[in-house]
């Protein structure tokens, strides 16, 4: 039997509506499990430091660190995490 990976998600985004709607299609895949959501770049940061994070989804318009910043630091620091930058 094939083991499944699990891809554990952080949703960043400060539109709460945004962050229901990824979680809602995220919920329906097998294999994804979300971790956590933050709304600025700041607690997005706190979090990807505790967390054990595979993916985040990054809105480039974030209050405090822009996407764009927060995208590079998680590069340098953490070059495995998968990023998908929504606008």
């Amino acid at each position: 039997m094939e083991e499944r990976t699990i891809t554990n998600v952080l949703i960043v985004d400060d539109h709460k509506m945004f962050i229901d709607g990824v979680k809602l299609v995220l919920r329906k895949v097998a294999d994804v499990n979300i971790v956590g959501e933050a709304n600025n770049g700041y607690d997005a940061q706190s979090m990807i430091e505790k967390l054990q994070i595979d993916l985040v989804i990054l809105d480039i318009h974030i209050p405090q660190i822009s996407g764009t910043k927060l995208a590079r630091i998680i590069k340098k620091e953490h070059p495995s995490v998968k990023i998908l930058v929504v606008t």
